[in-house]
């Protein structure tokens, strides 16, 4: 595994830097380095429009900089997060594009890893210097790496003559009630203490299973720090190899538990990718006796590990979150969904029954029904379709007889759905499917699996409240499980 390392745009290999100069152009822009861009798209994403025009302005990386941190007023950090790589491989496959020494430099690292090598930035950087001989070690960094990883999909998109594709099919991760011991897969994690001697929990329930054997090497590893990974065999377990973790107890979020908890998963997936593994499954780290809130646990494991899948597109990599119970499974479903929102990409389409007749039973798993109102007034019915990393919404409009809807009934195979009585009433649900009455005459139909996580998700919420926010998560929740 050969590690290229970069940082300061004066030195060797500072073409990678945001800070290196070389004019670009996006949607009729003129950018004068990549800094500027992210820093000016980042403004305007957020409307801060003043700001914008000052970052285009300046002629300073540093200045740039602290304009695009400091002065965003409105900035949300979880939109940013969603939306940063997408803009920054727009960004930089221009700016590669349209420099053919820059492209030559960047084709010519070949299969190399680059990695932004800032001691301070652990979001875009690996959080190590240059000259620290852990870059070589993936699961030794502390940071994300970002910039290194949307350089390296730049490359690919060069080399394969693609424009940037911000999508990505559906991630192969699989979340199950399960006994983790029990899973026939290349490695387990465990949630384990810095000792890794054993103890409580899922823990004590792998060297249970494992046999004295996996005590014995655990003796020779000399302990853990949290979040730091270490692997052993699996001795009598189906698993192969076992990765251990100790993971960060819980003291209110001020103590850098977020970052810690994401290094458990980030660092076990990369040590799993360095020893050739294909397979993994994950226990729900901390949120037992260290006391993690489950579902602030879920959303930090869920969106390290689409991460993960995303920057390494090229490495198959299936894995599972084997659940306790019914509670951390939907925590972990409802948080995959939100995760993998960002990447799906959704099309509006109209309703007819010509569509009706073409559906695909089982791409539909969500229908949005209303009766309408006075006599003759068209009432509504959305049929919401998923295949690959793509949704479909087909909206119609019915004045009754003209869409046949019982048609479409048949089509879901919904067997036994009068519905009229559907339309004014949810208890009349069919097999297989669930049902939010919503008032006024509307309802949604739900596949069952999503009904399931969806009654997790909001069961102190309204009705109505519910329908506010199913048309942005009931498609990534259907991607959960799928």
């Amino acid at each position: 595994m050969n590690v290229i390392g970069f940082y300061h745009e004066y030195e060797e290999n500072g073409c990678f830097s945001n800070w290196y100069k070389s004019d670009f152009t996006v949607n009729s822009i003129t950018y004068w380095c990549a800094e500027q861009y992210m820093m000016h798209r980042k403004a305007l994403l957020f409307n801060a429009e003043k700001t914008a025009e000052r970052i285009m302005s300046e002629t300073d990386q540093r200045t740039i900089k602290q304009l695009g941190q400091r002065e965003i007023p409105g900035y949300v950090d979880h939109i940013w997060d969603s939306e940063c790589q997408k803009i920054m491989r727009i960004g930089l496959y221009n700016k590669f594009t349209q420099n053919d020494e820059l492209k030559r430099m960047l084709l010519a690292t070949r299969d190399s890893i680059l990695a932004e090598c800032s001691v301070n930035d652990h979001k875009w950087g690996i959080g190590l210097d240059i000259s620290d001989g852990r870059i070589n070690q993936p699961h030794k960094w502390c940071g994300r790496n970002l910039l290194g990883y949307i350089l390296m999909k730049v490359r690919d998109d060069i080399r394969n003559n693609n424009e940037p594709d911000i999508s990505i099919a559906r991630p192969k991760i699989t979340i199950m009630k399960a006994d983790i011991t029990k899973l026939d897969v290349d490695v387990i994690v465990n949630a384990a203490n810095k000792s890794l001697l054993g103890g409580g929990g899922v823990d004590g329930a792998i060297h249970y299973a494992a046999g004295p054997d996996l005590l014995k090497e655990c003796k020779t590893l000399g302990g853990a720090e949290t979040g730091e990974v270490k692997i052993t065999n699996g001795y009598n377990l189906p698993a192969k190899r076992i990765i251990h973790t100790p993971g960060p107890v819980w003291r209110g979020g001020n103590q850098k538990e977020e970052g810690k908890l994401a290094n458990c998963w980030r660092r076990s997936l990369c040590l799993a990718m360095e020893e050739g593994l294909h397979s993994i499954a994950f226990p729900s780290i901390s949120t037992g006796v260290y006391g993690y809130p489950l579902d602030l646990a879920a959303k930090v494991a869920v969106k390290t590990t689409v991460e993960f899948l995303y920057n390494n597109p090229n490495y198959d990599m299936d894995v599972i979150v084997a659940a306790f119970d019914d509670r951390t499974k939907h925590a972990y479903q409802i948080a995959l969904g939100e995760a993998l929102t960002p990447f799906i990409t959704k099309k509006t389409l109209p309703l007819d029954n010509d569509i009706i007749s073409k559906l695909n039973p089982d791409d539909v798993f969500a229908v949005h029904m209303s009766a309408g109102g006075a006599e003759g007034t068209p009432g509504i019915v959305n049929v919401y379709c998923s295949s690959d990393s793509v949704t479909t919404i087909y909206e119609g409009n019915y004045v009754y007889g003209d869409l046949d809807l019982d048609a479409l009934i048949k089509r879901l195979v919904i067997d036994g759905l009068d519905l009229g009585i559907f339309l004014g009433d949810s208890e009349c649900v069919p097999t297989g499917w669930g049902a939010v009455y919503l008032g006024g005459g509307h309802n949604l139909l739900l596949r069952t699996e999503i009904y399931d996580i969806l009654k997790y998700r909001y069961k102190d919420m309204e009705p109505s409240d519910i329908y506010c926010v199913f048309a942005e998560q009931i498609i990534g929740m259907n991607y959960s499980i799928r």
